[in-house]
């Protein structure tokens, strides 16, 4: 079986809905991607992402999902869904992501899929500029920070869409992300240790950022 591959789009969020947490937002288009890439939105193949339509953050499959995706379908062109997040009662950092997006803090969405048709697409001179995929099964879409940035975070923090405990919670969260997909060779300990003297550092830095701002 073929692995999964990512792609990343990002959306613009509008007409949000309070009371269900959700919006429509775009999973896929069939624009040209940075590798050369295009997804054919007739290729989609659902019904398995049906049976258990969740949303991860960051592709993260050791952790509850943040979401679930409802009305999921080709509109125009693009693979579209309506995220609906869980409350702060349910999952606090689920709502952390939910403000982040209705802020504009957060503006991209991430597909996990299985390749089951391509070709592969050439220039004028043969050159190979990328693959057109014409069949391809949808495994899960994630919520990604990838048009996020410490001073993105630090805004949403200085507006109040965020407080204190949020703003650390979730640079532990991206951090822990990035050890756990950059480096295997931490053990336990050592990575009980590394989160401990990050999140000392992220009580200063929050004390900084008020200060700065206040």
């Amino acid at each position: 079986m073929a692995e999964a591959i990512y792609k990343t789009f990002t959306v613009e969020v509008n007409d949000v809905n309070e009371a269900l947490r959700s919006f429509w937002a775009v999973a896929s288009t069939d624009d040209v991607d940075r590798d050369g890439d295009v997804l054919s939105p007739d290729g989609w193949e659902l019904d398995s992402y049906h049976k258990n339509p969740v949303v991860l953050f960051a592709h993260r499959y050791n952790e509850p999902p943040i979401a679930k995706a409802n009305n999921i379908k080709i509109m125009d062109g693009k693979l579209m869904f309506k995220p609906q997040f869980a409350t702060e009662e349910e999952y606090p950092f689920a709502d952390t992501i939910f403000k982040l997006y209705k802020g504009g803090y957060l503006r991209s969405f991430s597909v996990g899929f299985i390749p089951k048709e391509w070709e592969d697409k050439c220039t004028a001179d043969g050159m190979r500029s990328g693959k057109y995929f014409t069949k391809q099964e949808l495994v899960e879409i994630s919520a990604v920070p990838v048009a996020s940035n410490p001073n993105a975070l630090a805004e949403a923090y200085k507006s109040g869409v965020i407080g204190s405990e949020e703003f650390k919670g979730l640079s532990v969260q991206e951090f822990k992300g990035s050890v756990d997909e950059e480096d295997e060779t931490l053990s336990d300990a050592e990575e009980k240790e590394l989160f401990k003297r990050l999140e000392s550092v992220l009580k200063k830095m929050s004390v900084f950022v008020e200060k700065l701002w206040s």
